[in-house]
This record gives C-alpha cells, sequence and structure tokens, in this order.
C-alpha cells in the first residue's frame, strides 16, 4: 500500500516556483551514498535568489509537493 504521491521531479528537469511544503530526495555524501527524504517547509522563496536555487541545485536531487491533507469519510 502506497501512502504517498511518487511523482519525483528532478532538480535538473525544473526547481519549485514557490513557497511550500515539498518532500525532497538527496544523497548523503558521508561515503555512504544513503538516499535520504526530507520534509521540507520553504518560506520566501525566489526562484531568481542565487542562495535559493544553489540549495535546490547542490543539496537536492528531486522534489515532490505534498499532496493534500486527507478530509476523511464526510459520511
Amino acid at each position: 500500500m502506497k501512502y504517498y504521491c511518487d511523482n519525483w521531479i528532478p532538480c535538473s528537469d525544473r526547481l519549485p516556483e514557490t513557497s511550500g511544503r515539498y518532500l525532497v530526495s538527496r544523497t548523503d555524501y558521508d561515503g555512504v551514498n544513503d538516499k535520504i527524504v526530507h520534509f521540507v517547509e520553504v518560506l520566501d522563496f525566489n526562484l531568481y535568489s542565487e542562495l535559493d536555487i544553489e540549495f535546490w541545485k547542490t543539496d537536492v536531487d528531486a522534489w515532490q509537493p505534498l499532496p493534500e491533507p486527507w478530509e476523511g469519510d464526510n459520511e
């Protein structure tokens, strides 16, 4: 059973365009090369900021927006 959306977007293809909550996948370069998934909340994201772009291009391999919260059964 899958509980999340599996729509990874490589940073080499495109970056997020707005602030928001994202899942990010990155490789941990501590000699083990583990794949790590993090939750990241991006505030005041600026697609034209070199600092913001550097984070996405150097620290993140791929990303995806979080799905909408579960509403439950309305019956």
